[in-house]
């Protein structure tokens, strides 16, 4: 693994194995955090980026230290799985609750932009169908 011998090497065996899967939870994270910051709960965003570096870290690591340094890995990337999954059921409730929230702040229907103002088209279609 990489040169490495030893410890060293089955510490990055280890972190390969177990360990990096953890980071999907960590993009999982990311994109809760996008749309919290896009629906209006930026608050949420900040929770759960403060919740993951600090509670998502140092009681876990702690308990991991008990079993080594190996321990200590698992322990992050756990903790990483933990606010990751959460984040990503709190920011799936609060997609479920916007049609609510619309209707509380008198919203009855989304704005459109058409397609010719669009940067994604050449705007050949904006007029299609009128």
């Amino acid at each position: 693994a990489f040169g490495a011998r030893g410890d060293a090497a089955d510490m990055i065996r280890f972190f390969c194995l177990f360990v990096a899967g953890s980071f999907i939870f960590n993009a999982a994270l990311f994109v809760a955090n996008a749309a919290f910051n896009n629906l209006g709960s930026p608050v949420l965003s900040t929770l759960f980026n403060w919740g993951r570096a600090t509670l998502g870290v140092i009681p876990f690591v702690h308990v991991g230290l008990a079993y080594g340094p190996q321990g200590v890995l698992a322990g992050w990337g756990l903790g990483g799985v933990v606010f990751g999954a959460l984040a990503v059921i709190i920011a799936f409730r609060t997609l479920a609750r916007l049609p609510e929230r619309a209707a509380r702040d008198g919203i009855t229907s989304l704005p459109t932009v058409p397609a010719g103002n669009s940067p994604f088209t050449s705007g050949r279609g904006a007029t299609l169908g009128q």
